[in-house]
Order: C-alpha cells, then structure tokens, then sequence
C-alpha cells in the first residue's frame, strides 16, 4: 500500500522506488490505520497493488484520494447584534474576522473587539 499527500509520488512508487510513500507491503489484512499522520484539511492518496499468489505479478492499483475535514467549518452570512457598543467595536467584530491573523488567532486590540458602550475595561 502506498499513502501520502502528492498523488504523482502515490502514483509513481513502487517496491524498487518507494518515494517515501510505501506503509505497506506483504499485507494480509483489508484495512491500514494511519495514526497520528492526518491533518485537518488535508488531501491525502493512496494505492492499493495487487500481488498474483501464483507468479507474485505486481498489478499497478488505481490511485483514489480523500480530504480530511477542516477543524472548523466557517460559517457564513452571520448577523450579530446588540443592544449598545461603543463607536468601531460593534457585535458585528465577534463575527467578522476583525483583527484575526493568518494563523486564525485574535488579536488583542480594543478596535478588533465588541465592547457594550458605558463599559470600559479597567
């Protein structure tokens, strides 16, 4: 069996070049458990080859793929309202992406928060 997140190298491996790509070989069994090796929104191929009992022919399996999902889904379309805010912190920054960087790690700053107006953190 051959698993890894570039379909050509997935596709061109074999016993005599494995490219990093071979997890299995002589195997008996039906399944492969990749512990601890997937990411959260990931694309991921593998290949199956069959082995001929009589001869031990090697016969190229196809190369299938599948996506794990993202850690999060975003959701979209969001309306977020409230009773008061100060000027440039509405409720809409609770949901809007302000202030967050590439890493989807908030920042800190009052202007990229909601803030209720006549409250002021100390």
């Amino acid at each position: 069996m051959y698993f890894g997140t570039v379909s050509q190298s997935v596709n061109d491996a074999g016993r005599a070049n494995p490219q990093g790509v071979l997890v299995g070989q002589n195997e008996s069994g039906n399944e492969y458990d990749p512990v601890g090796l997937l990411e959260f929104g990931r694309t991921y191929y593998w290949r199956v080859d069959e082995v001929n009992g009589v001869d031990l022919k090697i016969s190229k399996g196809d190369v299938w793929s599948f996506t794990v999902e993202p850690y999060v889904y975003p959701i979209k379309n969001v309306v977020a309202t409230a009773s008061s805010a100060e000027a440039g912190m509405g409720p809409e920054n609770t949901v809007n992406g302000s202030g967050l960087n590439a890493n989807d790690q908030h920042s800190t700053e009052l202007k990229d928060m909601w803030l209720s107006a006549g409250v002021q953190p100390n």
